[in-house]
This record gives C-alpha cells, sequence and structure tokens, in this order.
C-alpha cells in the first residue's frame, strides 16, 4: 500500500487502538496492518511507547533494589519509587491517548526520539531529526489530501 493513499475508518481505528497496551501487539499479527504504511507507523510508535515505559519501570526497580541494598528500604526511598513509578504511568498514558486522537484523525504522531528509533529501525529515509518527520507527514498528509480534491474547470476544459 501507498503511503499517500486515503484512509479509510478502519484503518483510523485500527491505528488508534494500537495504543491499547495489549492491542498494538495483536494488531501486529495481521499482515493487513503491517502492509499499510499509516497503521504499521502507529502500531509500531505504540509498541514503542510500551517498551520505554516497560524499560524505565525495569530501571527505577533496579536502581531501588540497588539503593535498598545499601541503606536498607526507608520510607523515603519507598516514596521517591512510587512517585517514579506513577510520572511513569501518568506520562506514558498521556502520550498514548495523545497519539491515539491523533492517529484517529489521521495525523502522524512524533515524539522526539521514538519516532527517530522507529525511523532509524524501520525506514530507509536518512534524515529522521524532529523537524523532518513533521516536514514528511506534512508532505503525506498534503499529497493524500490533493489526490481526491476535485480538478478545477480550467483543467477539466484542458
Amino acid at each position: 500500500m501507498s503511503k499517500d493513499e486515503f484512509l479509510s475508518h478502519e484503518e483510523l481505528t485500527v491505528a488508534a487502538s494500537g495504543y491499547l497496551p495489549p492491542f498494538w501487539a495483536v494488531l501486529l499479527l495481521f499482515k493487513r496492518w503491517r502492509v499499510n504504511y499509516f497503521t504499521r507507523y502507529h502500531l509500531i510508535h505504540a509498541a514503542l511507547l510500551n517498551l520505554a515505559n516497560l524499560l524505565i519501570l525495569i530501571l527505577t526497580g533496579g536502581l531501588t533494589t540497588l539503593i535498598a541494598s545499601f541503606s536498607g528500604y526507608n520510607f523515603l526511598l519507598t516514596l521517591l519509587t512510587g512517585s517514579l513509578i506513577a510520572l511513569s504511568l501518568l506520562v506514558t498514558a498521556t502520550f498514548m491517548a495523545y497519539c491515539a486522537w491523533n492517529a484517529s484523525k489521521g495525523n502522524y504522531t512524533v515524539i522526539p526520539g521514538l519516532s527517530q528509533l522507529y525511523y532509524l529501525m524501520f525506514s530507509q529515509r536518512p534524515d529522521s531529526s524532529p523537524e523532518a518527520l513533521i516536514r514528511h507527514h506534512k508532505q503525506v498528509k498534503s499529497a493524500r489530501q490533493s489526490a481526491f480534491r476535485k480538478p478545477s474547470r480550467r483543467e477539466r476544459n484542458e
């Protein structure tokens, strides 16, 4: 499938529902959604968000265990660990809600770091700076919109 295709309601729904934690893994199993550029972008983006959150949680638990082995578990360490875990979950949930909302509107979401990682791993584009990614997604959207515009009278008469 081409990047410049008109997006159906089904594709928008799949891309948005992929941000629910268990669904991105299930939807990536289907070839239909892997070959579509828009849904693949959002499903892998959701996977990267979930994996980044998992990495943060594992690092928080590991650091807590390491610090506790030296100083023992105390109230301040428990409070700090709980706050970091809560903050990580809250930020991830907010990012996922924002990305799902953008996906349901037919837009691409660029999160610095994760979007660059996506393009580094799954795309052959040499420039993956946030500005280049935003410019690329605007070009894709404008090309998609111009493909379905009604020709002017002058264009029809020629």
